[in-house]
């Protein structure tokens, strides 16, 4: 496909290049991007509370990094001043750029000669800039309070799994290497206890996820591209500005390992952006479409019923609690000896059972070969299953047990 072109004013261009050129001397210092500190959390508009999106993104992390500001909110001067707020004088803004892809014409109807609105879409895109000012440099605006949340190992390991449901394909953990095969429209993951922790674990899913999302029944980016070549490399780039991107929309917390590990593109995509500092701009772009499609099936994960997630044949056909009189009802009757035990286990623990997590303790022991304990069944780990469905099961299961047992008070 023939690549498009477009005539920036030497203004946008000039800042375009003045943010590579700090990305570039990043990855020449070992980074991917910028150090570690710049995703703590994605800045936004206070006042139409809009996340910015793609380049505007990095523009304005980057900018709050070489300032130091810890405020993730930015204005354009107009709305700070419609807000009753004030800029402090010899503030300096930072450029922001806004497509327009379509505009409102008069159109006029061939037959009837009646005119109308029409929302029409332009031959050529136009580009408009504006400038934004960080929330530290404007006064009366009100005081963000911002803790710092300290992330434990479960919570991670929360997340994993959660993604794992809302990933569209497989994800397998086996073999020594991280990919996508989009052949088999699969990810490949080392087994998470290969990684130095689970963040590390969590951060290389995101990435395959995000390579994912370039099939051609979802978002549709040139994918067959061979080892080494610059297509290849502009494709890790998209994923790795992703992986980034839905780490600070959830709200995780970088490492510098995470920032360190791709030492083998950096030099591949140094050149890529020295050949053409647009590009950039572009894999952000691409980098905002797939966190958006991630962040999307993630966000609409049910809370409550997570096996509804998951495959047809671990669904939850009756969530109904089991009755008291069921777990002491002769086993030809009702349960089975080995159902009627974990389900009054499950009851010392403060989980009521229903029977659709029955039925999934039973299809695991059965699928494994193995006897369950309500406290293993607690505790179960889905990373220790090398199986695939096996593997869904025991997240399902987790996730139910957590869901059934009350909260304190």
């Amino acid at each position: 496909m023939e690549k498009k072109t477009y005539n920036f004013t030497g203004k946008l261009q000039q800042n375009r290049q003045e943010l590579v050129n700090k990305i570039i001397d990043n990855m020449e210092k070992g980074f991917v991007l910028l150090p570690p500190e710049w995703t703590k959390t994605r800045p936004y508009n206070p006042v139409s509370n809009i996340h910015y999106k793609a380049g505007n993104v990095l523009r304005l992390m980057a900018a709050s990094m070489y300032s130091e500001f810890t405020d993730p909110r930015w204005c354009t001067y107009k709305q700070a001043e419609k807000m009753g707020w004030n800029v402090k004088k010899g503030a300096k803004g930072v450029l922001l750029e806004k497509w327009i892809f379509t505009e409102e014409k008069i159109v006029e109807d061939e037959k009837t000669g009646e005119k109308k609105k029409e929302i029409v879409r332009l031959e050529k895109p136009k580009c408009n800039f504006f400038y934004v000012f960080n929330a530290e440099q404007i006064h009366g605006i009100p005081e963000l309070n911002i803790s710092e949340k300290k992330w434990e190992q479960d919570e991670y390991l929360d997340i994993a799994d959660k993604m794992i449901l809302a990933s569209e394909c497989p994800i397998i953990e086996e073999g020594n290497e991280a990919f996508y095969r989009i052949s088999e429209d699969k990810i490949f993951l080392p087994p998470r206890g290969c990684f130095i922790n689970t963040e590390s674990f969590l951060a290389t899913m995101l990435h395959e996820m995000a390579h994912s999302t370039g099939a051609a029944h979802r978002l549709g980016r040139s994918m067959a591209n061979p080892f080494g070549s610059e297509n290849y490399a502009r494709e890790e780039l998209r994923a790795e500005i992703a992986s980034a991107f839905i780490q600070s929309d959830i709200g995780l917390p970088p490492t510098a390992e995470r920032f360190q590990n791709n030492s083998n593109y950096l030099l591949s995509w140094i050149k890529v952006l020295q050949d053409d500092p647009n590009e950039l701009f572009r894999a952000c772009k691409d980098a905002e479409k797939a966190t958006e499609y991630i962040i999307e099936k993630y966000t609409h994960l049910p809370v409550h019923s997570p096996a509804k997630s998951i495959p047809d044949y671990y669904s939850q056909k009756n969530d109904s609690p089991l009755r008291e009189a069921d777990t002491n009802a002769a086993p030809e009757k009702s349960l089975s000896s080995e159902t009627r035990r974990i389900a009054l286990e499950l009851r010392k623990l403060g989980c009521t059972p229903n029977k659709g997590l029955i039925k999934n303790i039973n299809e695991l022991q059965a699928q494994t070969g193995q006897a369950y304990t309500a406290e293993k069944l607690e505790k179960l780990n889905p990373s220790s299953f090398s199986d695939f469905g096996n593997k869904k099961l025991a997240i399902c299961i987790h996730n139910q047990i957590q869901a059934l047992i009350p909260l304190p008070g």
